[in-house]
Formats: C-alpha cells, sequence, structure tokens
C-alpha cells in the first residue's frame, strides 16, 4: 500500500500513517510497538470480556497463539449455549 504514495516524499509517508493508524483503531488496535507488542482500545476490549470474559488489552507478538486459544476456547463455550 505504501506505494501508493511513492513521489510524494515525507508527506506519502505521513499519508500512509494516518490511513494505517486510523484502519487499525477501527479494528480495535490502540497501537503497535516497535516489537510487535498489540495494544488494544479498552472500549473494544470491554465488549469481549463482557460477552465472552476475555481481556486481553496487551499482547506481545511471542504470546498470540496463547491468546487466540484462549479466545477460541471462550467463543466456543458461548456458541455451545446456544446450539
Amino acid at each position: 500500500m505504501k506505494v501508493l504514495f511513492v513521489g510524494l516524499g515525507n508527506l506519502g509517508s505521513q499519508v500512509f500513517d494516518l490511513f494505517l493508524e486510523d484502519g487499525q483503531r477501527f479494528d480495535g488496535i490502540e497501537k503497535i510497538e516497535s516489537d510487535g507488542t498489540v495494544y488494544f482500545m479498552e472500549k473494544n476490549m470491554a465488549i469481549l470480556k463482557d460477552i465472552l470474559d476475555y481481556d486481553c488489552r496487551r499482547m506481545p507478538l511471542s504470546e498470540g497463539e496463547g491468546w487466540a486459544k484462549e479466545l477460541q476456547t471462550k467463543y466456543r463455550a458461548l456458541a455451545s449455549k446456544y446450539r
């Protein structure tokens, strides 16, 4: 995607960063650190906490698989209540 802004120099990079940040917020991501740690927005995580009892405000890249397995387990438990 950054290729779209080639030739615009620093302005193109700034535009790309704005698109990226807005997209992340739309997906419930507050920020991503340089080491890959993801911080989720509190309001989005509050919904998952309320519905699934899943609470993950900070996810280091190395812990992604474990968090995904926990979320899958909680989702399956919720789904089984409605079958």
